[in-house]
């Protein structure tokens, strides 16, 4: 899941970043030093952009697993509570199955 999601930046970031200085690059001559230094800031900008995002993820889906958490625990209450009228319903059941 990771290798694919580093493989979708490089695709979607690194490849196409690393082309637009390159072509800046050639024509402003700029020196190696420069370049590099320019594509550094631009992927450290970019990774923080993506943090920030995978940080705002993490949080939804904490929220999300609380949510689901409080569900669980309400279905729980929910047949607890719904268990003796189950079991008064056996009972009348039974009890009118047993006349007949």
């Amino acid at each position: 899941m990771v290798e694919k999601a580093v493989d979708v930046a490089v695709e979607t970031l690194i490849k196409p970043v690393l082309g637009a200085i390159l072509e800046k690059a050639a024509k402003r001559r700029l020196t190696v030093q420069e370049a590099s230094l320019i594509l550094l800031y631009d992927m450290n900008s970019r990774l923080g952009r993506i943090e920030a995002r995978l940080d705002s993820l993490d949080k939804r889906f904490e929220s999300l697993e609380k949510r689901i958490a409080e569900i669980v625990q309400e279905i729980a209450g929910f047949r607890r509570d719904m268990a003796p009228l189950w079991q008064a319903l056996a009972k009348l059941v039974e009890a009118q199955a047993s006349k007949q």
